[in-house]
């Protein structure tokens, strides 16, 4: 599977808010083709709660999730699913969404944006883009505090329009890390803030 690919990714239409008000999460699942049955699921940060969801989608209060599905037959085409995910009025510093989609009961991570700052949380102003080599592959690395800055790529800087990397993050507990093969020409790497 490529990288801009994949099957199961959020989006965030914030990355910091003030609790209590809401802000809404959007999930692309697309299903591999001959997909019987999908289900996709989001854990809450404990105590939050979700409203708005779309398509069918329920919370399940016993575990704090917000679920769509058993679907059956899924279309291989883009399937969006949103809700709006509330923080408890004393929610304050950076949470972590995540969830899983099932294909057929192969289970996988959601992937994208899964942080947000709520409250006091200090966004980040500015933010160092490093890199490495390693086995044959440059290696991007930024903080995973930097919430809703972007990586862009560009392959010329006076002709080509700088665009999103479609590209997953590996995250750890203090970086994200984004493997890139080393290859002909020259590409151009940023971070944009929100």
């Amino acid at each position: 599977m490529s990288p801009g690919s994949a099957p199961a990714v959020r989006s965030l239409a914030s990355a910091q808010v003030n609790p209590p008000g809401p802000f809404e999460v959007t999930i692309t699942i697309t299903p591999p083709p001959n997909v019987t049955v999908l289900v996709v699921e989001e854990q809450l940060p404990t105590g939050w709660t979700a409203t708005s969801i779309n398509s069918g989608g329920s919370v399940d209060p016993n575990f704090n999730k917000v679920k769509w599905g058993p679907v059956f037959n899924p279309p291989s085409a883009p399937v969006t699913y949103r809700y709006q995910a509330v923080p408890t009025a004393e929610a304050q510093g950076v949470f972590t969404l995540s969830g899983l989609a099932a294909f057929d009961g192969t289970v996988i991570n959601i992937g994208g944006e899964n942080k947000v700052i709520v409250g006091g949380g200090t966004a980040v102003s500015s933010v160092t883009l490093r890199a490495g080599v390693s086995d044959g592959n440059i290696v991007l690395f930024w903080p995973t505090n930097a919430v809703g800055w972007v990586l862009e790529v560009s392959e010329n800087l006076a002709t080509s329009p700088w665009t999103r990397v479609s590209a997953l993050p590996t995250v750890s507990a203090e970086n994200n890390s984004l493997k890139i093969p080393i290859s002909d020409g020259s590409r151009f790497y940023r971070l944009r803030g929100p």
